[in-house]
């Protein structure tokens, strides 16, 4: 036996917690990056809600656009007939 280190003292002494203490940053980063992604899709779903609360959908904007032209085609006979004239159609 010499006095310099043997592969096995220098595997045991210095790769194997090297390579562990790389798995263990490793799974920490996993940790935290699943940690984020959550926290991401939560609020990403409470964003969702709070657009679907403030804002108006296509169907109920079409909706209530058919209302105010169907007002506006009453008012256009109520006029034409205070007037006194009819437009032939």
């Amino acid at each position: 036996m010499g006095d310099g280190l043997s592969v096995q003292q220098v595997i045991t002494g210095v790769l194997v917690p090297v390579v562990t203490a790389g798995f263990w940053i490793l799974w920490h980063r996993i940790s935290e990056a699943t940690a984020t992604a959550k926290t991401t899709a939560g609020e990403l779903t409470a964003h969702k809600v709070d657009c679907e609360r403030r804002f108006a959908r296509a169907e109920d904007l079409e909706r209530l656009e058919a209302r105010i032209e169907a007002r506006f085609d009453r008012l256009e006979e109520k006029l034409d007939r205070a007037i006194g004239r009819r437009e032939e159609a």
